[in-house]
């Protein structure tokens, strides 16, 4: 039992540095060589290149024999060219045929390390993503329901204003009753009042009976009664 766990670990962790050499390694094609300098202009051309950044270590070896290598830094770079500084360049020469046109395979643990920490940012960056996936998703439904949350809100009021029109409208009957009402009772009162005032001239009385004319300035000629 303990040999089967032992050759489970081997393997996982051989299964594991294989993945690591994988993601770090890559080819290229030598484009320029400048002995006196020890640089190397190599046309490369692969998917995570990108994560290959400026001084960044390399291994590199010819199609021969992966097992003589040379080792470099990468001190330039354009979209499909690098330019890397070769450590005792007389010494690699002649161990990998450097050459122009010469196919050369790369290794880079910085590229791995670099690739690495790339798969943890996106990592991270997707369960961003799924964060403001599930946020943008409950916004655009909200927003799709808007004009059916808005026709609800819109039949609620009606119902309201409805049953506000049909009290306006009943107290205002209610208003005019009464105004009618008053106009009737206003009518009859002014009727009685006219009545009445029919009877006290009717019934009207003089306090003095004596009448008098224009021989009342003589006292003499009249006698008053």
């Amino acid at each position: 039992m303990y040999k089967v766990l032992v050759c489970f670990i081997v393997l996982f962790v051989s299964n594991f540095v294989f993945a690591d050499e994988s993601i770090g390694k890559f080819s290229g094609r030598v484009a320029k060589i400048n002995k006196q300098a020890g640089l190397v202009r190599v046309h490369i051309k692969f998917k995570n290149q990108k994560y290959l950044n400026k001084n960044d270590q390399v291994e590199f070896w010819d199609a021969r024999n992966g097992t003589s290598r040379c080792e470099g830094r990468l001190i330039a770079k354009s979209n499909d060219y690098y330019l890397f500084q070769v450590k005792f360049i007389n010494s690699c020469i002649s161990k990998v045929i450097l050459s122009n046109g010469a196919y050369l395979k790369f290794f880079s643990q910085d590229l791995v390390n670099n690739m690495k920490m790339g798969r943890e940012v996106i990592s991270i960056l997707k369960k961003k993503y799924q964060v403001y996936f599930g946020k943008t998703k409950r916004t655009k439904n909200e927003l799709d329901n808007y004009l059916s949350r808005m026709d609800i809100v819109n039949q609620r009021y009606n119902v309201l204003r409805e049953k506000l029109e049909k009290e306006r409208r009943e107290q205002l009957d209610a208003l005019e009753s009464d105004r009618q009402q008053n106009i009737t009772n206003l009518k009859e009162q002014e009727f009685k009042l006219y009545e009445i005032q029919n009877k006290l001239e009717q019934y009207s009385m003089n306090e003095d009976n004596f009448k008098v004319d224009k021989w009342s300035l003589d006292h003499k000629l009249y006698i008053k009664k």
